[in-house]
Parts: structure tokens; C-alpha cells; sequence
């Protein structure tokens, strides 16, 4: 870089280098992704001349049917739209699941705390609910804690597509003596997975559905020695 007179040259890493009569050679340059490596220490990562002009060209091809998938040369605003839509979907769906799980927990009919039985010192609410996200398995543990008010162990899974989710809430008078991520290991553990979270709430994931029924009876029996 510089006049004939007095180049200089200023080394951005160890490896690549160009030697020629011009900076012109390197031609086009696509930086594709900036990062950190150490403490003051970046790395840039690009392709230049031929490579970065075939990688620009690829970039538009894949832009350009995007666009006729959507029906749209504006693609971004296109995204967007559909991203607040399928966010209010989810909304609906999430409310739905709620009002079905409400309703019929168990396929018995009833609220869900109506189903609170009592074991040892506490009252327990277990249920499993089919296909039920785990943010409204959050919601429904929220719900039957407001309910019950106190002494409840609450727990609830829900199984699908293979995978298990699990909630497991305790009332605050419970906090003192007991931890929701401490009770919540070894149920998770007989569901093959792992969980964890706060003193008052916390949540697993399972990898084997059939477990489930297993797994509740053996909390049940370990809930009720305490």
C-alpha cells in the first residue's frame, strides 16, 4: 500500500498475503462474518476477486426465489408480515390449548386443580397433557398455584413428537423447606432427560414418552416420605 516511493505494508493476520503490483488484484471483497477470538483480538472472514463475485451472484439467485415464493420484490417487508401473523397464530393456539387443558386435563373433565390429591404433607397436582407447549404448561402450573394457595406440588408433562416437556411448581409456603429444581431432577432423569430452574419452579425435558406414567408414580411415592 502506498506510492512507488515509499510503500508500506500493515499485516492483518498471518496467513494471506497478496504479492502483485496492485491492490486492484484482490477486486471484489464480501466480508462474511466479523467475530471475536480473544481480548482485543478480532477475525474477519471474506472472499475476494472470482470467489466473493460467485458467492454475491448465488446470494441473489437464492434472493430472487425467495421473492417469487412469496409473490413479492420486497422480501424483508413480505417476511415481516408473516412473522406477525404466524405470531398471532401461535397466540391463538396457545390460548386454545389452554382452554382445552383447562377444561379436560385428564379426559375426566374438571378443572385441573379440582384434581389435587392429597399425598403425605402436600396436595398434588400431576398431570399429563398431550401436545400442550411448554409455555402453557407454564401458565396452567402459574394458575393452579394461584388457585391452591398453598401446600400444592404441582407437575405437569406433556409429550410430542417423541420429546417430553415437564413443569414442576410449589407454592411459596413450600420454598422454605423445599427446591422445584431439586425435586424436578429425578423425575426428569426417569423421563431420560435433564431439568432445572428456581426454588419455586422449574422445567425438564424428556426424551421418552412411555416413561411418563412410570416416572408420576415414582414421584408420587417419593413426594410422599417427605
Amino acid at each position: 500500500v502506498g506510492g512507488e516511493a515509499d510503500p508500506f505494508s500493515v499485516e492483518f493476520c498471518g496467513g494471506t498475503h497478496l504479492v502483485g503490483s496492485s491492490l486492484l488484484e484482490i477486486g471484489v471483497l464480501k466480508i462474511l462474518s466479523e467475530s471475536s477470538v480473544a481480548s482485543g483480538v478480532r477475525r474477519i472472514e471474506a472472499v475476494t476477486g472470482d470467489t466473493a463475485i460467485g458467492f454475491l451472484n448465488e446470494r441473489h439467485g437464492a434472493l430472487r426465489r425467495i421473492e417469487q415464493m412469496l409473490g413479492t420484490s420486497d422480501a424483508a417487508t413480505k417476511i415481516q408480515s408473516l412473522q406477525v401473523a404466524s405470531q398471532a397464530l401461535q397466540k391463538t393456539v396457545d390460548k386454545l390449548q389452554l382452554q382445552v387443558a383447562q377444561g379436560n386435563a385428564s379426559g375426566t373433565g374438571g378443572q385441573i386443580w379440582d384434581k389435587a390429591q392429597s399425598v403425605g404433607n402436600f396436595k398434588l397436582v400431576m398431570e399429563h397433557l398431550p401436545a400442550v407447549n411448554a409455555k402453557v404448561l407454564r401458565t396452567l402450573v402459574d394458575q393452579v398455584r394461584d388457585k391452591l394457595k398453598t401446600g400444592t406440588v404441582v407437575v405437569l408433562a406433556s409429550s410430542d413428537e417423541g420429546k417430553v416437556s415437564l413443569c414442576l411448581g410449589l407454592t411459596p409456603d413450600l420454598t422454605s423447606k423445599y427446591n422445584a429444581s431439586t425435586l424436578i431432577q429425578p423425575l426428569a432423569k426417569g423421563l431420560g432427560g435433564t431439568g432445572g430452574g428456581k426454588p419455586d419452579f422449574a422445567q425438564a425435558g424428556g426424551a421418552d414418552p412411555a416413561l411418563i406414567e412410570s416416572a408420576f408414580n415414582e414421584f408420587r411415592t417419593r413426594l410422599s416420605t417427605l
